[in-house]
């Protein structure tokens, strides 16, 4: 995964989130390889930058499969090809 594939993902998984503050905000989202715990867990940031200057930065644990799973399709961010393959 990586933060091209990522990025479009988490700016529009964001804002649905109850605990974002930037609700209605114009805004702009960067993503960040923090750590990879697995090869399937990996910790991720987000700065949020917003038009008036101001910032937020998150925290986002991730885990990854190769199919979806149904059972998590409750906490399913989004998906995206890889290497041509869905």
């Amino acid at each position: 995964m990586s933060p091209a594939d990522l990025q479009p993902i988490v700016a529009r998984w964001l804002p649905t989130q109850r605990w974002f503050a930037g609700k209605g905000r114009t805004s702009t989202v960067e993503v960040a390889l923090l750590a990879e715990m697995s090869s399937l867990v990996s910790i991720w940031t987000a700065l949020v930058r917003y038009e008036d200057g101001t910032s937020e930065f998150y925290q986002l644990p991730l885990v990854a499969h190769g199919k979806p799973v149904d059972h998590l399709d409750h906490v399913l961010l989004g998906s995206f090809d890889v290497d041509g393959a869905p």
